[in-house]
């Protein structure tokens, strides 16, 4: 399983909402639906004074987070999103193989 970094903005009254539930219940409930569709949650932060940005730490694949994703996006409560793959400098270096590329113009 990968390590990835998802970043999901709130719109504004959803923010309101997670303020009034609490960010730890929001966090536990964030974990939940992570473990549900198989996926770790290493860690939730809060970005409040960034564009209300709920930024996770995940361990999972590319199919749960999309998974994850259909779940959430319908709701109209998150108005942007990003995900970014992590990789250890062992994990980037032992990526590759023997495949060609020719650049465009060359």
């Amino acid at each position: 399983m990968a390590n990835i970094l998802l970043s999901a903005k709130y719109n504004t009254e959803a923010f309101g909402a997670a303020i009034q539930e609490g960010m730890v219940s929001r966090r536990d409930v964030i974990a939940q639906t992570v473990a549900s569709l198989g996926m770790t949650c290493e860690a939730v932060y809060v970005t409040p004074m960034a564009d209300h940005n709920i930024i996770m730490l995940l361990e999972g694949t590319a199919d749960q987070v999309t998974a994850l994703m259909k779940l959430v996006i319908p709701t109209g409560t998150v108005t942007d999103s990003e995900v970014t793959f992590l990789m250890t400098p062992e994990d980037f270096d032992a990526a590759g193989g023997a495949a060609e590329y020719r650049a465009p113009g060359q």
